[in-house]
């Protein structure tokens, strides 16, 4: 990160050369305000840039956490034999899983894992 006050050098050059000249400084176009002795310029600007190692480490951040919700979800899925693929299998091509009150229990199932996931989720 790189923070610097890219203005007060020349305001202080200014007030120098205003006293110097023993007259009121006024600023035109561009130029900084006039500033009494001690106190900060009123025309300074801080800038703060955020370099490309950060900006990628946060990348890198986000994309962990999101890894690691999908790790989560897919650790928490059982275990499937070949008995039961098959049987899930035939049932898809009977067209079991169509039916509105299936539907509706495959459904209200999603809902409450993703809720549960949700609620766990706030609380940590």
């Amino acid at each position: 990160m790189n923070i610097r006050d890219i203005q007060s050098g020349l305001a202080r050059t200014d007030q120098t050369h205003a006293a110097a000249a023993g007259k009121a400084h006024t600023a035109g176009p561009g130029q900084p305000a006039p500033r009494e002795a001690g106190t900060p310029a009123a025309s300074a600007q801080d800038r703060v840039e955020i370099s490309a190692e950060a900006r990628a480490a946060a990348a890198e951040n986000t994309q962990a956490r999101e890894l690691g919700f999908a790790r989560k979800a897919l650790l928490g899925i059982p275990p499937l034999s070949m008995d039961r693929a098959a049987d899930i299998l035939q049932r898809i091509q009977e067209g079991f899983y169509s039916q509105p009150e299936v539907i509706k229990q495959v459904a209200s199932e999603i809902t409450s894992v993703f809720l549960a996931d949700a609620a766990e989720n706030r609380e940590a």
